[in-house]
């Protein structure tokens, strides 16, 4: 899983609950295995789920890194990313603040 967004880390591990196992858990508060990434601008990313996390609370990470791998754990019953984003209180649907990664520097946005 990479990030969408340069920004610090907080992370929750610890589940070990991961597929294939009975059902679902609460850890976490049913994210499982999860990453955070609070931006600059105020925006909240929240990845949960992972297998595996690859980031450390307070590690600064930039757009395209890795930061963990997919899995199931917490409330889930099957390998997928929840990715979730916050903004002055507010859900955002991701594919509005989303660019793709292309590995290439972002362009500068010009103010019409």
């Amino acid at each position: 899983i990479l990030a969408v967004a340069d920004g610090v880390v907080e992370v929750g591990t610890g589940c070990n609950h991961n597929y294939p196992k009975d059902g679902s858990c609460g850890c976490n508060g049913g994210f499982g295995n999860y990453v955070e990434i609070q931006c600059e601008n105020g925006t909240l990313i929240l990845y949960g789920h992972m297998s595996q996390v690859a980031v450390q609370n307070g590690q600064t990470v930039k757009n395209g890194q890795v930061i963990g791998y997919s899995g199931c754990t917490g409330w889930s019953t099957g390998f997928h990313c929840h990715l979730q984003m916050v903004k002055d209180g507010e859900y955002i649907d991701p594919l509005v603040f989303i660019r793709p990664y292309t590995g290439a520097p972002a362009e500068k946005e010009e103010n019409n």
